[in-house]
């Protein structure tokens, strides 16, 4: 099972699997961010592509970077060990 996703996937799949909405925004000259609309937590993407696959590292580093470790298992990035 691949856990890369696009950008756009991982906003749904987060929708689908918790219920919090992640919005996709973008700022000239900065590029896309995704916004936690419970908490306010933005995560940067840069200039990049909603369409862009990210590779589960960068998707563990945005659920850090959105204080929502919890989410990493919830997306089977970091499934723990036997």
């Amino acid at each position: 099972m691949s856990h890369e996703r696009t950008v756009e996937q991982l906003t749904k799949e987060i929708d689908h699997l918790t219920g919090v909405r992640i919005l996709i925004r973008w700022t000239p000259f900065y590029g896309l961010y995704l916004e936690d609309t419970e908490t306010g937590s933005r995560y940067s993407l840069g200039k990049t592509h909603k369409r862009e696959i990210l590779r589960p590292a960068e998707q563990e580093s945005i659920c850090r970077g959105l204080h929502r470790e919890h989410w990493i298992v919830l997306l089977g990035l970091d499934a723990p060990q036997d």
